[in-house]
């Protein structure tokens, strides 16, 4: 579990079991896991897609459908590398620049730094030829469970259709030695960042269906607050 505060509220992520005092608490739980909390609670369900890390085997690459396989070998050949980054205030800029170009919400860097740098891992794919960074990968993880909090590339509607291409497979390349990874690392559970359940949007179904090439299962958690705690936010939204 990893737990951390910021001005208003304390936020809680992989809990299992909730205290019970916690509706007295200005506490939200995301990705609970335990069973439905009490009716003092507000509860929604968060759908994901998650990988059994210990599960896998020298098999998985073969395991995925041809495309998905070819991107990712092809990334490899065309000089595809990935690395581990430190520098959040990189990968902040790195973001914005691509929630800009997607009309996308920007991130701050009081957001950021709220969450427990410790528990924090940003990963990247460079274009070995030119230095470039195509695609970052932000996680939150524990000592089982890495989650996907943000992924971005430097993708724009006027680029080339190959760099367009090149970004596709370095993401997929990404994603790839991501698992890898965390798997070398010792946890056990890979955790696609959420899927847009039963969506009907054509974006959202997109993401879902480049998510679902990584052959994770459906699991539903809960986002959970307390009663007071869910009208009063709403209250705030409304003026």
């Amino acid at each position: 579990m990893i737990s951390y505060n910021t001005r208003f509220s304390r936020y809680c992520w992989f809990a299992r079991q909730i205290p019970w005092y916690g509706f007295l608490t200005h506490t939200q739980y995301h990705a609970y896991l335990g069973e439905k909390p009490h009716r003092l609670y507000h509860s929604e369900p968060m759908y994901t897609s998650l990988l059994s890390l210990q599960k896998l085997d020298d098999q998985y690459l073969a395991s995925l459908s041809k495309k998905t396989r070819y991107e990712i070998n092809r990334a490899e050949r065309d000089g595809i590398t990935f690395s581990l980054h430190e520098d959040s205030d990189y990968f902040l800029s790195f973001y914005n620049d691509f929630a800009l170009s997607k009309n996308l919400p920007l991130l701050s860097a009081i957001q950021l730094s709220h969450l427990p740098q410790e528990n924090l891992c940003f990963t990247k794919a460079l274009n070995a030829s030119t230095g470039e960074t195509l695609v970052m990968h932000c996680y939150l993880y524990d000592a089982e469970r890495t989650r996907l909090l943000f992924s971005c590339s430097h993708f724009r509607s006027n680029e080339q259709q190959s760099l367009k291409n090149l970004i596709g497979m370095a993401n997929r390349y990404l994603h790839f030695q991501d698992i890898q990874y965390f798997k070398q690392q010792g946890l056990s559970t890979y955790d696609l960042g959420g899927i847009a359940y039963q969506t009907k949007e054509p974006a959202l179904q997109q993401i879902n269906h480049f998510k679902a090439e990584f052959s994770g299962q459906l699991e539903t958690s809960y986002l959970v607050l307390p009663r007071w705690l869910h009208s009063l936010k709403k209250l705030r939204s409304k003026r």
